[in-house]
């Protein structure tokens, strides 16, 4: 087995633990799975990996057949960052969104080949991660920018999101969250992290403003490395009302 030959087997291994825990969802809400020809290209799914019900359509028109099958949750592939989801150049699919159906797509990195996880879209909106669904749990951090608005970093019950001038992203910790809002941050507030934990992952984020950060309501200066308070005036370490 080549290293190609490997990396896809664990891509479709990975991917069928999520398979079988968006199936048991869509389950509840009528639905059955319906798998696209352009899974093929990325994993090698057999018979007995698919969970009870699904129609494997991977040598059919797929979008046509999910068209007429009014409880069917389309199963497609991406290739992200670069060749984005190929399904949404078939000549049915614009029709399939017009009728609000729902799908999945199961999400590849273009550079690094890893599967990330299985996105629902269109009726719904849902992510499933090793077989866990993603669930809000609590608001991490509320961050705001050096543009002067303001996100919330949410932990889920597998990873963090965090949306940014319109777009949500995925983020597997609190660094990575911070650094996907690509610009300085001027202050976070959290009852989860102390202000140290704060400023180490802004840090870690390369996100540091030009001189001043407020953390938890406590000012931070960066020398370059950020320290307690700001060192042109003794008295503002003390918390920022």
């Amino acid at each position: 087995m080549t290293y190609l030959d490997e990396r896809r087997a664990r891509r479709t291994d990975k991917a069928t633990v999520d398979l079988a825990a968006c199936a048991v969802w869509a389950g509840q809400r009528g639905m059955h799975l319906m798998i696209d020809r352009h899974v093929e290209r990325h994993f090698g799914f057999t018979d007995a990996q698919f969970p009870p019900d699904t129609v494997d359509a991977r040598a059919m028109d797929s979008v046509a057949l999910a068209i007429d099958d009014l409880s069917a949750l389309l199963v497609t592939a991406s290739l992200a960052p670069f060749w984005g989801t190929p399904i949404t150049s078939d000549r049915h699919w614009r029709d399939y969104k017009r009728l609000g159906r729902t799908w999945a797509v199961l999400g590849v990195n273009a550079l690094s080949g890893w599967y990330y996880y299985l996105s629902v879209g269109g009726g719904h909106n849902e992510r499933f991660v090793t077989g866990v669904r993603a669930e809000p749990l609590r608001i991490d951090a509320t961050v705001e920018l050096a543009d002067g608005t303001t996100t919330e970093i949410v932990r889920t019950t597998v990873d963090y999101t965090v949306e940014v001038r319109g777009r949500n992203f995925v983020c597997k910790d609190l660094r990575g969250a911070l650094r996907a809002v690509d610009q300085p941050v001027v202050r976070i507030d959290s009852v989860v992290h102390d202000d140290v934990t704060l400023a180490r992952a802004i840090e870690d984020a390369g996100q540091l403003p030009e001189r001043l950060i407020v953390l938890n309501g406590r000012q931070w200066s960066r020398t370059p490395a950020l320290v307690p308070g700001d060192p042109r005036d003794d008295r503002s370490a003390a918390p920022v009302t």
